[in-house]
């Protein structure tokens, strides 16, 4: 509706988002979609229409009516790429991370943070921020009035219940009691993967755009479609490649490049993942979670922070009070460790990101085996099943076209042999944006 207060009191004036045909209204069986000549769902605001929040969509799923990759919101797990059924929630704009942002409910008791470019997204991926165990936590909403330093601390609360949810016990005093908490915008787990729009110009050349481009450059009507996510510049973190782009009779080539290229003024479009995973033990540095096993059966764990200096390795585990040093060559390690004023030698050899091998106590008879398992520092999202090789196609013209699939079904289309980064695939068949959308200043709300 129109942000006045004479709209507001009368419902006539309320708009509802949706893809269902006609005036929009919900029949059960009945229900007609609107669908485009491609066969997709179409959606818009329309007056009179029945809302149609995630648990509306999942109806029409149900009925198969609508594919869930044609849903206006399909929520995905950041670290896993499973689908989550979003609840109840808040859309805000948020000045500090220049997107909508989205807090909203799922199983019972858990919260999700995500973000998209305009009100009604793309939602794609998301972040769990918030969970109860057994407890339930529902109707989430976002307070932005509380907001501070330009939104990077914001605060949401709901209802905190053991209602609905498997709770043996209730929490005297707070239970059915509203709880408030704080959110930091800056924290790094939040730095989540956002659309690369494919931008096509009147002239039928191609480019890929993050949102601050094609706002800057008024672009959102030529969006074709979301091609995939990726990082944007400002988000950057260790592990990401920097994507630049050169314009090439029009048309945009990608290339994975360094930060040098930054430095001499030219800026990436966004960051992606390389297209292999460099965390390996290429040497003997790293953490290693190790379990010592001595001759009469018992067992002791710790993790083991090796740091290799040439054929040198230092070894430390604050946590356990062991430090020593040793040697590494050929795949062979040989260790000296202190704990309690007691001295150890260890010896293993690595296979295959494992160390198995032998150890005993220098001042006393106690010996046994040994092993210890490299730690993968590799972030869980950067393995999820929703991250996928972008390759590079090339039209009969000379133009570049860049997919997220393998084998375009295209004969005039030749691909690369090596993909160019690995980004996230857009789990959405429809592209739904409110480009009219304009955040409102914080004393106009």
């Amino acid at each position: 509706m129109k942000a006045d207060l004479k709209s507001l009191y009368d419902l006539k004036n309320y708009e509802a988002l949706t893809c269902v045909a006609g005036d929009g209204k919900l029949r059960g069986k009945e229900t007609e979609l609107d669908r485009n000549a491609a066969g997709r769902p179409r959606y818009s605001w329309k007056p009179g229409a029945d809302r149609l929040p995630a648990g509306g969509v999942r109806a029409l799923v149900s009925t198969g009516k609508l594919k869930p990759e044609e849903s206006w919101i399909n929520l995905r797990d950041l670290d896993t790429g499973a689908a989550i059924e979003a609840g109840r929630g808040s859309v805000y704009w948020n000045a500090f991370r220049q997107r909508w942002v989205m807090i909203v409910s799922a199983k019972p008791g858990e919260i999700w943070f995500a973000e998209g470019d305009t009100p009604v997204g793309p939602w794609a991926y998301a972040r769990r921020v918030l969970s109860h165990d057994d407890y339930n936590f529902y109707n989430p909403t976002q307070h932005p009035f509380f907001d501070q330093d330009a939104g990077r601390l914001i605060y949401f609360e709901g209802t905190y219940t053991t209602s609905f949810s498997s709770a043996k016990e209730k929490t005297p005093r707070y239970d059915y009691n509203q709880i408030m908490y704080r959110l930091s915008l800056d924290d790094p787990r939040l730095s989540l993967p956002a659309p690369v729009y494919r931008v096509q110009s009147a002239e039928g050349k191609t480019r890929y755009l993050m949102r601050e481009s094609v706002d800057a450059e008024k672009a959102w009507k030529s969006i074709q479609e979301v091609a995939f996510f990726a990082v944007p510049p400002t988000r950057k973190r260790a592990g990401l490649t920097p994507i630049f782009a050169t314009i090439r009779d029009g048309d945009a080539l990608l290339q994975a490049g360094s930060s040098t290229r930054a430095a001499d003024g030219i800026n990436p479009i966004f960051f992606a993942l390389p297209t292999t995973n460099a965390a390996s033990p290429q040497s003997i540095s790293g953490s290693w979670q190790c379990k010592v096993r001595t001759t009469e059966g018992s067992e002791f764990e710790f993790t083991l922070e090796l740091t290799q200096r040439t054929a040198t390795v230092e070894a430390v585990s604050k946590a356990s009070g062991i430090s020593g040093e040793g040697s590494f060559q050929q795949g062979k390690l040989l260790l000296h460790l202190t704990r309690d004023n007691h001295s150890y030698s260890f010896t293993a050899t690595l296979h295959e990101r494992k160390l198995t091998g032998e150890w005993r106590q220098s001042d006393a008879e106690l010996r046994g085996t040994w092993a210890a398992d490299w730690i993968d520092p590799t972030p869980s999202e950067d393995t999820s099943p929703a991250v996928v090789a972008l390759y590079e196609y090339e039209r009969a013209d000379g133009g570049r076209v860049y997919s997220t699939i393998s084998n375009l079904d295209d004969s005039e289309l030749k691909r690369a042999k090596e993909p160019v980064c690995r980004v996230w695939k857009n789990p959405m068949a429809v592209l739904v944006l409110d480009v009219e959308a304009r955040p409102l200043p914080l004393g106009k709300r």
